[in-house]
């Protein structure tokens, strides 16, 4: 059995410590005779511009601590120079030379992490230092299968095998998850209503509406005025206020639906159907909650997050699929000057993520905007074997554009990032799409 043929697994540390996890995580479970595991990483040398993987080979330690077999120790391999030849052979030899590792039964490298002088300049020191005693492998983010460069493929797709949770994921990679989504709410007759329009092919009428109408009433041209409730009470005194008013009261069934399913205490509507105006006494508070929050967030923009995580929630569960799903994760990494970022929809499959990020903006340029920061934010958690998502309101001709010009940016051909349009947001279509990209390798 190739798996049992050493004692010590060789690591490259690069800056995403994920593919280091899954392989140390299956040689653990498949490797009876393992013993030592040595994390290569750089040391932090300004003077050369070198940056330091120390903390990242840390994480990995940590991570796999308390699953560890207690016989099996964890060490680390400092490299001084990861562009010398001559220093990392020297480096090599110093931690992992016949003469210093005398209890060995073999060495394996794989080097799917790292720098390509990091790979290729370990692997032939150890060749050179154990000859067939030491064999090699890496972890393809296209099949994700562990290649043997004497054996070829010896794995099945390892997501069916080593699973990882999202907070184990973000600890991983040195972040920090928080949940404080301060504007959630948990609406559900309004969330099915919504559900209900999508699915009737309304969504481009909606939008229309709570542009022209829902919004104008608040909002006026857009751009949000400082005193809201000053506008509100100014805009009913003009002479269109009936007209948008009776856009209100007389909206179509399935918008009636969709304002009826807001708690009374957050509806921007009264009783009757007509705009809820606030009087000169109303605070700010209540001004803001019913709305500044229901208009411009959850019926102008979050709906669409929340339909997006029900979908992907209910056919997980519908396929058994015991995919761990979230949604408004905002995530700080420690090592980063960056500030936190949020991700609107996220779930595992296996040790892979997907991130799945959400607009109502039908303008190329804003779809453009989201979707670079879907695919930085995929890849900073995630690496190669992430997928992101970017869903949509644009029409179908645009959303080819959108991801071809995002690719041609990103410089790769793989068709990493998935886009979706309007026409795309059907249950039955968004969930098989999102399922062929996250399932299909590359």
């Amino acid at each position: 059995m190739f798996e049992e043929k050493f004692s010590d697994l060789v690591l490259l540390v690069g800056t995403n410590p994920l593919p280091n996890y899954v392989v140390s995580k299956y040689f653990q479970n498949q490797n009876k005779k393992l013993r030592r595991i040595w994390l290569v990483h750089s040391e932090e040398e300004r003077n050369i511009n070198q940056r330091g993987t120390k903390h990242l080979a840390e994480n990995i330690r940590q991570a796999i601590l308390g699953e560890w077999d207690e016989a099996i120790s964890i060490n680390y391999v400092s490299l001084s120079n990861i562009a010398s030849a001559e220093r990392i052979e020297r480096d090599i030899k110093e931690y992992l030379s016949p003469a210093v590792l005398t209890s060995t039964t073999g060495l394996h490298l794989n080097y799917t992490g790292g720098t390509k002088a990091m790979a290729v300049h370990v692997y032939r020191s150890l060749e050179e230092l154990w000859d067939r005693k030491c064999s090699f492998s890496y972890l393809n983010a296209r099949n994700f299968c562990i290649h043997v460069d004497q054996e070829g493929v010896i794995t099945e797709d390892l997501r069916d095998e080593v699973k990882l949770s999202l907070e184990g994921l973000t600890k991983l990679h040195g972040c920090e998850k928080s949940k404080e989504d301060k504007n959630k709410r948990e609406w559900p007759e309004a969330d099915a209503a919504l559900e209900d329009m999508v699915n009737k092919g309304e969504i481009s009428n909606y939008l229309d509406w709570v542009e022209n109408t829902l919004k104008y009433i608040y909002f006026d041209t857009g751009k949000k005025p400082n005193n809201l409730r000053e506008h509100m009470i100014n805009f009913q005194k003009l002479e269109r206020w009936e007209e948008v008013n009776n856009d209100v009261v007389n909206a179509p069934e399935y918008i009636k639906n969709i304002l009826r399913g807001i708690p009374r205490e957050y509806s921007p509507i009264n009783d009757d159907g007509s705009v809820w105006i606030p009087s000169a006494d109303v605070t700010k508070i209540e001004v803001k909650r019913r709305a500044d929050d229901p208009i411009d967030g959850y019926l102008a923009g979050k709906w669409l997050e929340k339909y997006v995580a029900n979908v992907i929630k209910r056919n997980i569960e519908q396929e058994d699929l015991n995919w761990p799903t979230e949604m408004n994760w905002y995530i700080k990494n420690h090592e980063s000057h960056d500030k936190k970022f949020e991700l609107d929809v996220i779930f595992m499959n296996g040790y892979q993520v997907c991130c799945i990020s959400c607009t109502t903006a039908r303008a190329e340029g804003i779809c453009k905007g989201k979707g670079f920061e879907v695919l930085l934010r995929v890849e900073q958690i995630g690496g190669e074997e992430g997928k992101p998502v970017l869903v949509t309101c644009l029409e179908q001709s645009k959303v080819q554009k959108v991801e071809s010009d995002l690719e041609k940016i990103r410089g790769s051909g793989d068709r990493k990032l998935l886009v979706l349009g309007r026409e795309d947001l059907q249950e039955d279509v968004l969930w098989s799409k999102i399922i062929e990209h996250v399932k299909g390798g590359d």
